[in-house]
């Protein structure tokens, strides 16, 4: 998958951000969904001409073509469709199985079953995505930009303290020796993790994104 499309996606949620006003000392949303008005610039910033294309274009996609996480998207925050987290979550992981490597994925994923409806909780789920998410994004070198999509990931609003624990974790890890360094790697390998070479720069998996 293009790296465009991973800085497309988070400028829709950043699109979807401006939906809702940011109110103090109110439980954070991360969920919001595209008004009416700002559909046609949200589909202008993806190239797409109209929701009939989205449909033809992505809604038709195979299960295993990488076009499944645009349409996980339109649910996520009502592009197009109606908002539902419940398809949002299961196309989510379908992407992930096919593009593990960019962060957007297990983060939004992770958000849904950490913060979403009591129906969608998947609290074990939801740490490991978080975790993964953590270490995907230090595939982006420059701080500024990895800060930036965050941000659009979590519609601005404040870091939830789950992931500021593996965000620490990860900058903690790489400060490690290397043989220190080069262990975690092992054990996030057993344990279903991907990028590890962030971790452990011995070992190869995936290049660093500029």
């Amino acid at each position: 998958m293009p790296m465009r499309t991973l800085f497309f996606i988070t400028t829709l949620f950043f699109l979807a951000s401006i939906a809702l006003p940011v109110q103090a000392e109110e439980t954070p949303d991360y969920f919001p969904s595209l008004t009416a008005q700002q559909i046609p610039a949200a589909l202008k910033q993806a190239g797409i001409e109209n929701c009939q294309s989205l449909f033809q274009d992505y809604f038709e996609a195979a299960e295993d073509d990488p076009k499944i996480l645009m349409k996980a998207t339109a649910y996520d925050i009502g592009l197009c469709v109606p908002q539902d987290l419940s398809k949002a979550a299961a196309l989510y992981e379908q992407g992930f199985k096919i593009s593990p490597h960019f962060p957007n994925i297990p983060l939004r994923l992770a958000l849904i079953y950490k913060f979403g409806s009591m129906d969608l909780r998947k609290d074990q789920r939801g740490d490991f995505l978080m975790k993964q998410s953590a270490i995907s994004l230090q595939l982006f070198q420059n701080k500024q930009t990895r800060v930036s999509v965050i941000n659009d990931l979590l519609n601005f609003q404040p870091i939830p303290p789950v992931f500021q624990k593996q965000l620490d974790w990860v900058q903690n890890t790489l400060k490690k020796s290397e043989d220190e360094k080069k262990e975690i790697a092992y054990y996030l390998i057993e344990h279903g993790f991907h990028d590890i070479h962030i971790i452990s720069n011995e070992l190869d998996e995936y290049p660093d994104i500029q």
